[in-house]
């Protein structure tokens, strides 16, 4: 199964021009989705639990299919209406997104204040 993956700082980013397109501009729509760029690199279910499993140093998975599962075999978003009328496209891509939570999730379980590594991460994401 393949997701369409992307950080939160971006679904934040996105948020905030929106809210400020909605106050500044009366003709900006009411609701809009915020994704990956067009053609972004699709990251399996499976890669993401591989990354996380590497990641936080855990003990390795296998994938079992179901073939009876009615899971969608993939999901993306639809983020036009953002670039169209926000000029907004989301920075990081689907494996520098995964990068950078499995990261955050790693140091965390080292020990590492969540507060801090949040700081760290939003700087590094104002600094693209």
């Amino acid at each position: 199964m393949t997701r369409s993956w992307q950080h939160v700082l971006d679904c934040v980013a996105g948020y905030l021009v929106f809210a400020q397109a909605l106050v500044q501009r009366p003709d900006t729509p009411r609701a809009l989705n915020f994704g990956p760029r067009p053609g972004a690199a699709e990251i399996t279910v499976g890669d993401l639990a591989t990354q996380a499993i590497a990641a936080l140093d855990a003990a390795p998975w296998r994938h079992e299919p179901d073939p009876a599962s009615i899971e969608a075999r993939s999901l993306a978003v639809d983020a036009s209406l953002a670039r169209k009328t926000l000029d907004f496209e989301s920075t990081l891509d689907g494996p520098a997104a995964v990068a950078w939570t499995m990261d955050w999730y790693r140091r965390q379980g080292l020990g590492e204040a969540a507060r801090d590594l949040c700081l760290a991460q939003i700087e590094a994401y104002e600094s693209l």
